[in-house]
Formats: structure tokens, sequence, C-alpha cells
């Protein structure tokens, strides 16, 4: 199974929501309003993420809970090019949430 995913309003852009989308002949999202996402990424500018991943690995984190909703998981995801030059760090962080997953079962 094959999914695309997608996102409306940036994580980064504080002052809108954010919808990250997924279709595989169904659809799923996940909404964020903008204060959790103030809220989210306050807390975590304390952490030991360097402060240039931070979104995208947010990112990744919500794209991955997305998936995990699914009656199936896919074999194949699609991403939609959200953050220029950033694309290694979000599969990384993809794969790393995928691999722990998958070990628990």
């Amino acid at each position: 199974m094959t999914v695309e995913v997608d996102q409306s309003g940036k994580f980064e852009q504080l002052n809108t929501h954010t919808v990250i989308a997924c279709t595989n002949g169904k659809n799923s999202s996940i909404w964020v309003s903008a204060s959790v996402k103030r809220s989210l990424i306050q807390r975590l500018r304390k952490s030991l993420i360097p402060r240039k991943d931070l979104v995208p690995i947010l990112f990744t984190t919500l794209v991955f809970i997305l998936l995990d909703s699914l009656d199936a998981f896919p074999n194949t995801i699609i991403i939609d090019e959200e953050y220029t030059g950033k694309e290694g760090i979000i599969e990384e962080s993809l794969k790393k949430l995928l691999v722990d997953k998958f070990r628990k079962r």
C-alpha cells in the first residue's frame, strides 16, 4: 500500500493551525492548533534536539503518528517536500521511529 502525506500550515508558523494528512484511498489527518504548536516548540527548545532540526523532527513525529493510526502500515510513503534541505533528517527520524515500532512486535 502506498500513502501520500502532505502538510497545510507549516509547523513553524506559530500563528496558524497545521494539518498533516495522508491519502491511500481513505483520508486521515492530524490537526494541531497554533497554541499547541507554540507550547510544543517552547518545551522542545529546552531539549537536546538541535534547534535547526526541531521542526523537521516534530513534522516527522506527526507523520509517524498519522501513519500508525492507519488500518495497515504502508510499504511506500511519499511525503510532499515540506522542508527543503531537511529530507535527510526527516528520513533518518522516520526510519528510527519505524525500526523502534517494528522491533517491539
